[in-house]
């Protein structure tokens, strides 16, 4: 790979991955290959090599090492939609254009849970992705990828839909997501955060890991892997945009399957069927939450829920997942059975509690993390009532102090207390290269808050 000026040259390898296909086909495939290339991106950044990347490499003593995937452009003024796991704790990274030019990227936002994340670079004249409807997609749809296994080339790879709505809990080390996209479509490293299209050139998903076994070390099939439905991901990345996060819908209940012997109570089965067999499906409420928007809007313990803004309660995880995407503030329908009898009614989603603000991610290049404003209780916090949570890290940042992000917050920079970004941004304008500053932070050790110092050398 050659870097001339701002430009990186390099080849772009067209793999395809195709059996007993046609010239048609074939030349289909090209078709669409060029047509989708503009909006995909190669992703380079360096990171931190942890003890199993070292175990792995023949380079026993490496500290950092070079990370690729892949992305799609979202908007043309530079918005990129990736993989959580190729930017997170991730520095010095870039995104490279189909035309070979190089740009550094800022991180927006990630969702860790669901291994999505929001990138920009400095661009208005992109060409963006056509996005699809992950909702109808089915089973043996033809579907094709381009990603970067080479690091610095391009690659097409193609096959079909397995399976929709796929639990994903062991297809990555990440906090699992719920339901993936199955593909029968070999997902190479490289291919990570990578779109993946049906056959109109529409993104549907985003590629996200191959099928690793339930301790993430055995493929389980390398001709296979699993994509991030793409209506999950503009939902999560709608919210990434606006605050730096993604704040999920909750509803203020608890809500389970039942047994065969409790729908017979609840006169929820037929008996003109196989003994147990449900009239429709659901789940059950088990607690209401006083107060919440639930309990206003009369819902009650043992009502079933069988729809919701008119689609089917397939499960209680699908419902978890539902409100989860819906996010706060929006009203919801309810069809339901109460004592036997079909009830409908209303109520609003509420966020998942927790003590953030809206106030979005911002990333301080002389300190090589990004924070996000956090509000504090004094009388559980050593008397702080705000602080700026740890978002993410450059590898010197982590490597100087070692923290765990999410479990970390910045409450004093030379004994000056950070309650919002701007205190932050203030504090450290005129640090100079080699500066020490002290920093203080509440962080968990073992599961308990505590506060502590550190120094830290700014590395610009």
């Amino acid at each position: 790979m050659n870097l001339v000026g701002n430009k990186l040259l390099f080849s772009i390898n067209l793999v395809l991955l195709v059996t007993f296909a046609s010239a048609s086909e074939t030349a289909n495939f090209i078709k669409l290959y060029k047509q989708s290339l503009p909006s995909t991106v190669i992703i380079t950044n360096f990171k931190k090599a942890d003890k199993i990347y070292q175990f792995k490499s023949s380079f026993k003593n490496i500290e950092n090492y070079n990370y690729s995937g892949a992305g799609f452009i979202l908007t043309s003024d530079g918005y990129i939609v990736t993989n959580a796991h190729v930017v997170s704790n991730a520095y010095n990274g870039n995104v490279i254009l189909a035309d070979g030019q190089s740009k550094p990227y800022t991180l927006i936002g990630e969702d860790l849970k669901r291994d999505i994340a929001l990138i920009k670079i400095d661009d208005s004249h992109l060409k963006a992705a056509k996005i699809g409807n992950s909702d109808k997609i089915q089973p043996g749809e033809v579907v094709y990828s381009i990603g970067t296994p080479e690091e610095t080339s391009f690659a097409f790879t193609n096959g079909t839909i397995a399976a929709t709505q796929v639990n994903c809990a062991f297809s990555s080390p990440i906090d699992s997501f719920d339901y993936c996209i199955r593909l029968n479509i070999p997902i190479y490293p490289g291919n990570s955060g990578g779109a993946l299209f049906n056959s109109a050139g529409e993104v549907i998903g985003i590629n996200t890991s191959v099928n690793l076994d339930q301790n993430y070390k055995s493929l389980i099939d390398f001709g296979s892997g699993n994509a991030i439905p793409i209506n999950t991901v503009i939902t999560i990345v709608e919210g990434l945009k606006q605050y730096g996060r993604f704040i999920p819908g909750d509803m203020g209940i608890t809500y389970q399957p039942i047994s065969n012997l409790y729908e017979s109570m609840l006169g929820l089965t037929n008996p003109k069927t196989m003994p147990g067999e449900l009239t429709v499906s659901g789940v059950l409420i088990s607690s209401v939450k006083p107060k919440s928007q639930a309990e206003k809007d009369g819902f009650k313990n043992e009502d079933f829920l069988i729809k919701v803004n008119n689609e089917v309660i397939r499960s209680q995880n699908w419902l978890s997942q539902y409100l989860y995407l819906a996010g706060p503030n929006k009203k919801i329908r309810f069809e339901l059975i109460r004592d036997k009898k079909l009830l409908t009614l209303t109520t609003s989603t509420e966020s998942v509690p927790d003590n953030f603000t809206n106030e979005p991610t911002r990333y301080f290049q002389k300190l090589g993390v990004a924070l996000q404003t956090i509000n504090l209780n004094p009388k559980d916090d050593f008397g702080y009532a705000g602080g700026l949570k740890l978002i993410s890290q450059d590898s010197y940042f982590y490597d100087s102090l070692g923290l765990n992000n999410y479990d970390t917050i910045i409450v004093e920079i030379d004994h000056q207390k950070v309650t919002n970004l701007d205190d932050i941004e203030k504090l450290i304008a005129n640090l100079k290269d080699g500066q020490i500053i002290l920093i203080k932070f509440i962080t968990k050790v073992n599961g308990k808050k505590i506060p502590y110092y550190s120094p830290l050398r700014i590395n610009i």
